[in-house]
């Protein structure tokens, strides 16, 4: 990414940095993440499946065996790259936003008009940001929406009013005039 301008964190939450890059542009790499599910999801290092699993388990309350599942489902990128840019000033290669219900009712009627169908999304109660909507919808080009979980909600500072949600480059003409 253009790293002009832009700020290099240590030890944050992927969730705590979007919020931060609200203020100004950010760079992170491997060394600046300190939550495992996100180092997971971007493919950077060899987290601990365990230690991912047991920081689970004060908010997300289910057995090891279901959690295993669920980790295994979570989006990941397939290959890492040595660094994400988030609000620099490189094409991006998705659009986080969080939204109102209504709001998000409003994207979702122009993607049916746009589209000429529903839309199809999955849901986590863990790695929502960094996993369902950033992985998810970079890898596979379509919109995500996320209710964000606890952690996110907390690092993040998403308000208890707001949905995530993810946007494609390949879609931003859709809601981008």
């Amino acid at each position: 990414p253009n790293s002009i301008g832009a700020k290099k964190l240590s030890g944050v939450h992927f969730c705590e940095a979007v919020d931060r890059a609200l203020i100004g542009p950010l760079i992170l790499d491997e060394e600046c993440i300190s939550c495992p599910g996100a180092k997971y999801v971007f493919n950077w290092g060899n987290p601990n499946r365990k230690e991912i699993i047991d920081s689970w388990q004060d908010t997300v309350k289910i057995s090891e065996d279901i959690a295993g599942t669920i980790l295994d489902s979570v989006p990941r990128l397939k290959k890492s790259y040595g660094y994400i840019g988030l609000n620099t000033n490189d094409e991006p290669d998705l659009l986080l936003a969080y939204l109102t219900p209504e709001d998000s009712m409003d994207l979702l009627r122009i993607y049916h008009n746009y589209m000429g169908g529903i839309l199809n999304f999955n849901l986590s109660n863990v790695m929502t940001i960094c996993g369902n909507i950033v992985v998810d919808t970079f890898m596979n080009e379509k919109v995500n929406i996320s209710f964000g979980c606890d952690k996110a909600r907390k690092y993040g500072k998403i308000a208890r009013e707001k949905l995530a949600i993810g946007i494609p480059r390949k879609l931003f003409n859709i809601f981008i005039p």
